[in-house]
């Protein structure tokens, strides 16, 4: 069994240094982990993909509402396996040092459940109905909260949010960029 800083190679570290928001030490904390999400694969190929089942039984998605959509956002192929670099760009973009702008385009993206490219009134309630963990709130309510929502974000007035109204009422919450790192 190798270790895992003698699998990445400096030439490796490099490009990842250069493709992330991550420092070399970071960049070999996540392959380690990475590796050990599967070590009987990984510690023959580091280039091996591994089945997404994996990463969403770390601990660090053990309570999180949007566990499938990261997961879905983040893989670079649609046949339900992780990369190295798929996980590598999770781990960039949840980290500390991420601009929030580049968070928010990201969560923007989570959120958008039919992919259509904006936030609508649809979208808007299954984020609430994700965020309460499926607790049922009353018609009534949930209508009031995206209306709320929409009159708050909706800049142009269109019935949907898009990547920019999105963004901008981000970039106004000065918790959004810490509450949307994770440490891995």
């Amino acid at each position: 069994m190798g270790n895992s800083k003698s699998q990445l190679t400096k030439l490796d570290l490099q490009y990842y240094k250069e493709l992330t928001y991550l420092t070399e030490r970071e960049i070999q904390y996540a392959f380690k982990r990475f590796k050990n999400l599967h070590p009987r694969i990984l510690n023959k190929d580091k280039n091996a993909r591994i089945p997404i089942e994996i990463i969403k039984r770390m601990p660090e998605f053990q309570n999180n509402p949007f566990t499938d959509r990261i997961c879905y956002i983040f893989s670079s192929e649609s046949d339900g396996l992780w990369s190295f670099e798929d996980f590598l760009d999770m781990v960039s973009v949840f980290g500390s040092a991420t601009p929030p702008e580049k968070k928010a385009d990201y969560a923007f993206c989570i959120y958008d459940f039919d992919g259509d490219g904006f936030l609508s009134k649809n979208d808007l309630k299954q984020l609430i109905c994700s965020l309460t963990g499926g607790e049922t709130l009353d018609e009534q309510d949930m209508e009031d909260i995206v209306e709320k929502a929409m009159e708050e974000a909706d800049i142009d007035k269109d019935g949907m949010l898009s990547p920019g109204e999105f963004k901008h009422v981000l970039m106004k919450c000065p918790d959004f960029s810490r509450s949307f790192t994770i440490r891995i």
